[in-house]
């Protein structure tokens, strides 16, 4: 990645890849993560990764060049939940175009 003097960035391995902003978490998201024992800041930080392990993989090109152009970046994480019944629930965490805001929510919520 280049900074606007044309310098090329190195990124730290744990330090984030790009900001986030606000977070907003929405209460079925919240409900789940609580369920199934995960914070959502732990959800959070692996988003912020250039590349996450936790989450479902996606194509590398297209996810560096939305960090770099702080275009939408989504992550894809599969949780699992022992209660009621053994599931694995998708949630996706979402910046928003120009980072500001991310929004963690059910892959099934906003269809």
């Amino acid at each position: 990645m280049r900074t606007s003097e044309g310098n090329v960035q190195v990124h730290k391995p744990n330090s984030p890849a790009f900001d986030t902003g606000t977070v907003l978490v929405t209460s079925q998201a919240f409900g789940l993560l609580q369920r199934a024992g995960v914070a959502p800041a732990e959800l959070l930080t692996e988003h912020q990764r250039l590349i996450p392990a936790k989450a479902i993989p996606t194509d590398l090109a297209l996810r560096l060049n939305a960090i770099q152009l702080r275009h939408r970046v989504t992550t894809r994480f599969p949780v699992l939940t022992l209660t009621p019944q053994i599931q694995i629930t998708e949630v996706c965490v979402v910046t928003e175009p120009g980072h500001h805001q991310t929004l963690i929510r059910l892959a099934n919520e906003f269809r």
